[in-house]
């Protein structure tokens, strides 16, 4: 196979598909390829921006009034103190 790839080049090592195929290929791969590097590239930095961006802090701040029923659900406050607290984050 390498013997029948090595008499297609031929020996002045010209390519393989000819001089029509060659200035096609060249003149529209060249540009798209670079393109389309360049696009991945742009694509790629915007995905990680907004992966930095909208990632949650380090110690997952939770919502104060979760907070608060967390705690009367736990019983560390009674029904009046959370009333009160409710009310209070309300206002």
């Amino acid at each position: 196979m390498l013997l029948e790839l090595a008499q297609r080049i031929g020996p002045e090592g010209g390519r393989i598909f000819g001089p029509v195929f060659e200035r096609h290929h060249d003149f529209w791969f060249g540009p798209l390829f670079g393109l389309l590097m360049v696009g991945l590239l742009v694509a790629g930095a915007v995905v990680i921006t907004r992966m930095l961006i909208n990632r949650p802090p380090a110690g997952g701040i939770r919502e104060p009034m979760a907070i608060l029923e967390e705690r009367f659900a736990k019983g560390d406050i009674d029904e009046k103190e959370f009333k009160a607290r409710r009310d209070a984050l309300r206002a």
